[in-house]
C-alpha cells in the first residue's frame, strides 16, 4: 500500500542469485526468479515481448527514470551481497530440488568409470566446476542415476570450446548417449559440421538442430540451460526459452537416429534411467548452478 501523494514510500529490491523481491513499505510486493519458465512466460505476454535481450543481463546497473513529471528520491543506499550461486531458495526446496554442486565440494560427482574424482583436468574455480584447456580428468558422472528429472544448470566456455551434458548414461555401454550440446557456435568448427547446425548449443547432438529463436550470451558470459525428460518426452531450453523438444521412441527419433553417428548403436537413448555425464573435451568450460528434481 502505497502512502498519499506527497508523502515519501519506502522501497527495496533484494536481488541475490537468480531470486528477485520488491518491497513496499516494509512489505513484500513481489517474488520472482530470474530466468524462470514462469518469467519467460509473463514476458511473451507483456509489452516486453518484442525484446529478445529483456531481462537477460547477468549484471548491469541501476538507472532511476526520467518520465517526464516530478519526482523525488532520497536515503539511496546499496549493499553487495554474496553472489548467490549454489544455492536452493527455500520454496525450491520445498518443491523437491537437490543441489548438484554447492560451490565447493564435488560430493555428488565421480570420475565416469571411476571410484573417486579425476585428479587432473577438473578443478573448483570461483563456485564453478571449471574443465581446464588441458584435459585429461575424462569425463564425469553424477553418481546417482535419474530417469525423470528437471535439470537446471549454467554453463560458460572458452573461445572456440567445445563440451557437452548428456543424461540416461549408462557406464557399462559407455560414455554414448544423448547430449546437449555446450558449444562456441561460432568459434569451433563441431558448429558446422553434422546436418542443420545439429551440432550447435543447445541441440541434440548430431540429430535434432536447436530452434532459431535461442539466444546465446557472449562467449565467456554464463548461458542459462534446461534438460526436462518426462517419460518418453524431452526438452532443451536455453536462457529460458525452449529450443528443442523430442519424443524417445518415435519414428521421427529413430529416423533422425539413422541419419546421425549414432545409426550403428542400437543400445543408443535406449536406458530408462542413467547418469548425468559433463563431458571431457580437452577444452575449457564451467558449469554452476546445478540442480535437479526428479519427476518420478
Amino acid at each position: 500500500e502505497t502512502r498519499p501523494v506527497g508523502e515519501f514510500n519506502h522501497s527495496r529490491i533484494l536481488f541475490r542469485g537468480n531470486h528477485v523481491e520488491h518491497w513496499l513499505n516494509h512489505k513484500k510486493a513481489v517474488e520472482y526468479t530470474w530466468g524462470s519458465d514462469k518469467l519467460a512466460e509473463l514476458i511473451s505476454d507483456s509489452k516486453f515481448k518484442s525484446y529478445p535481450d529483456f531481462m537477460k543481463n547477468e549484471s548491469g546497473k541501476i538507472a532511476i527514470q526520467h518520465h517526464g513529471e516530478e519526482a523525488w528520491f532520497k536515503n539511496i543506499k546499496i549493499r553487495a551481497l554474496a553472489d548467490g550461486n549454489n544455492q536452493l531458495t527455500s520454496a525450491e526446496k520445498a518443491a523437491g530440488w537437490e543441489l548438484l554442486f554447492d560451490g565447493e565440494s564435488m560430493e555428488h560427482w565421480r570420475g565416469m568409470r571411476k571410484d573417486g574424482f579425476p585428479e587432473k583436468g577438473w578443478v573448483v574455480e570461483d563456485g564453478a566446476i571449471h574443465h581446464t584447456n588441458r584435459g585429461g580428468g575424462g569425463d564425469i558422472i553424477t553418481k546417482d542415476t535419474y530417469a525423470s528429472f528437471d535439470f537446471r544448470f549454467e554453463w560458460k566456455v572458452a573461445p572456440a570450446a567445445n563440451s557437452g551434458i548428456k543424461y540416461r548414461i549408462i557406464e557399462d555401454l559407455g560414455a554414448v548417449g544423448s547430449e546437449y550440446q555446450v558449444l562456441d557456435d561460432d568459434g569451433h568448427p563441431d558448429a558446422k559440421a553434422g546436418r542443420n547446425g545439429n551440432r550447435t548449443s543447445a541441440g541434440l547432438y548430431d540429430i535434432y538442430t536447436p530452434s532459431k529463436d535461442k539466444i546465446l550470451r557472449p562467449v565467456g558470459e554464463y548461458n542459462s540451460g534446461r534438460i526436462l525428460v518426462d517419460g518418453k518426452h524431452v526438452e532443451h531450453w536455453v536462457n529460458g526459452t525452449l529450443v528443442l523438444e523430442y519424443e524417445l521412441e518415435s519414428p521421427e527419433f529413430k529416423e533422425a537416429i539413422q541419419l546421425s553417428k549414432f545409426r550403428n548403436r542400437p543400445d543408443f537413448a535406449k536406458a530408462k534411467k542413467g547418469h548425468i555425464l559433463l563431458q571431457d573435451h580437452s577444452d575449457a568450460v564451467w558449469y554452476r548452478n546445478l540442480k535437479i528434481r526428479s519427476l518420478d
